[in-house]
């Protein structure tokens, strides 16, 4: 589910990539 939502946050901005990126990696 968390890897819909940083696709899904990319799309809406990049921004968005900021929280998932560490949590991601």
């Amino acid at each position: 589910m968390f890897m819909n939502s940083h696709y899904r946050c990319l799309s809406v901005l990049s921004l968005c990539l900021y929280p998932p990126l560490p949590l991601f990696m």
